[in-house]
C-alpha cells in the first residue's frame, strides 16, 4: 500500500516509501451485489468482478482475511422462499427453505471466494414484529428471538465452510447470542463528540450483560466528515477496544477522512494506534479465550472493584482484562478527571510515575495519547 503523492499542505513521501500500517482484514459494505439495493442476490456484482481473484491476492499478498456486509431481507426482492409479509424483504428464519436458500447463496457467492465473515446488520431495524411466521412463534417473543435466531443460523453457515476459522459481528444481540458472535458493535453512531462517548457508555453497558467483545465504527456511522481530533481520539480509543473495526464513509457514502490517505498527525496517529494494537494481540487474545472464566475484554471498573461505590456511577472508564485501565478523551480539551481505584498504579507512558489508588487525579494528554494506566500486580511467595 503505497502513499499517494501531492495533497497540499502536507508533507510528500518518494515513491518507495510505504505506510507500514499493520491491517488484518477489510469487509466490504453493502451495496456489492446483483438484486434488490444491489444486495438480494448475495453475490458480487461488475464493480467486484472475480471475487476469487482479488480476495486471494488479499490473503495471499498482503496475508489479510474479507469479511461482507449481510443482512436478513431482500428488500424490494421477491424471489425468495419464505419471505415475511413486510415491505423490507425480511426472511423467515423459522422456514427450513428461506434458511436453505440464505446459506446457499451466501456459501455459492461468497464462501467459495473466501470470504470469512460478516458484519451483521438490520435484525433490528424495521422488523416485522407482527408478521406471522412459521413456527407460530408469539407476537411479544419474535424480535429477541430473531436477533438469536440471525446470530445462530449465520454461525453456523460460516462454520459449515470455515469451521472456527471465521468472524462475525452483530449490531444487536439478545442474551444467548453469546455463543455464536465472535464480537458485536455499538451500532450506527454519530461522528460526534457524544456519538463518542454513546459508544463508550454501550461497552459498558455490553460488558455487564456479558458479551465479551466489543467495539465500534471508528469515527461514527451518521454526519459526514469528522473533525481530524475527534477522529484520531476515536481511533486511539478503537485500539483499546475489543474489536477495533474502522468504517470510512459515512451512511451516504461521502467520504469522512481516510487516515490512510492523509498526510501528517492523523495519519501518524492511525499507524501508532495500528502498532499498538498488533502487540496488545496476544493480550486481546488470551483475554477473548479465557473470557468464559475470567469475564469479558473491556471490563466496567465495578465489574473488577464491586466493595468501591465510586466504581458504580462510572461509566467513561474501563479496565481492559485486569491489567490496562483505559480512559478515552471524549471532549476537545485534551484533559479529563480519571478515577483510579484502590491499587496502585503506573502510568502506560512513564512507568516513573506511580499512583496511589481511591482517588481522581487530572490527565492531560496531547492529540497522540489517551489515559492509559497499568494495575501493580502483587505476588504472594510462599517458601516452605
Amino acid at each position: 500500500m503505497r502513499i499517494k503523492e501531492g495533497q497540499k499542505n502536507y508533507r510528500r513521501h518518494s515513491k518507495n516509501d510505504r505506510l507500514e500500517i499493520p491491517i488484518t482484514a477489510w469487509w466490504v459494505d453493502r451495496p456489492y451485489s446483483n438484486g434488490s439495493e444491489e444486495w438480494s442476490k448475495m453475490d458480487f456484482n461488475q464493480k467486484f468482478a472475480k471475487p476469487k481473484e482479488w480476495i486471494s491476492t488479499l490473503n495471499k499478498k498482503y496475508g489479510m482475511q474479507l469479511m461482507s456486509w449481510v443482512g436478513p431481507m431482500t428488500f424490494t426482492d421477491k424471489d425468495f422462499p419464505g419471505l415475511l409479509p413486510n415491505n423490507k424483504g425480511y426472511i423467515d428464519l423459522t422456514n427450513p427453505d428461506a434458511v436453505k436458500e440464505f446459506g446457499k447463496r451466501l456459501k455459492l457467492n461468497q464462501y467459495s471466494a473466501n470470504v470469512r465473515g460478516h458484519k451483521m446488520d438490520r435484525a433490528d431495524e424495521q422488523f416485522p414484529q407482527m408478521s406471522p411466521w412459521m413456527d407460530k412463534t408469539p407476537e411479544p417473543e419474535r424480535r429477541n428471538k430473531y436477533i438469536y435466531l440471525y446470530a445462530k443460523i449465520i454461525d453456523g453457515f460460516l462454520k459449515e465452510s470455515f469451521k472456527d476459522d471465521q468472524f462475525n459481528f452483530a449490531r444487536s444481540a439478545f442474551h444467548r447470542c453469546q455463543p455464536y458472535l465472535s464480537a458485536i458493535w455499538g451500532g450506527d453512531s454519530r461522528s460526534s463528540w457524544d456519538g463518542l462517548a454513546g459508544n463508550l457508555a454501550n461497552a459498558i453497558r455490553c460488558g455487564f450483560m456479558g458479551f465479551p467483545i466489543w467495539g465500534s465504527d471508528v469515527g461514527g456511522y451518521l454526519g459526514g466528515k469528522i473533525p481530524e481530533n475527534l477522529y484520531a481520539r476515536w481511533i486511539e480509543f478503537g485500539s483499546w477496544s475489543g474489536l477495533f473495526e474502522i468504517k470510512l464513509d459515512d451512511a451516504g457514502g461521502k467520504a469522512k477522512i481516510d487516515p490512510m490517505e492523509i498526510f501528517g498527525k492523523l495519519q501518524n496517529i492511525f499507524k501508532a494506534s495500528c502498532d499498538l494494537r498488533m502487540e496488545l494481540q496476544p493480550y486481546l487474545y488470551s483475554l477473548a479465550n479465557t473470557s468464559f472464566k475470567n469475564g469479558v475484554e473491556m471490563k466496567p471498573l465495578a465489574y473488577v472493584f464491586p466493595n468501591d461505590d465510586t466504581n458504580y456511577n462510572i461509566w467513561n472508564e474501563y479496565m481492559l482484562g485486569k491489567s490496562f485501565l483505559v480512559a478515552p478523551m471524549l471532549d476537545s480539551t485534551n484533559s479529563r478527571n480519571v478515577y483510579l481505584p484502590k491499587s496502585k498504579w503506573y502510568d502506560y507512558y512513564d512507568l516513573t510515575e506511580v499512583y496511589n489508588g481511591s482517588t481522581s487525579i487530572n490527565s492531560t494528554q496531547p492529540l497522540e495519547k489517551i489515559p492509559v494506566f497499568i494495575k501493580q500486580i502483587q505476588f504472594i511467595l510462599l517458601v516452605n
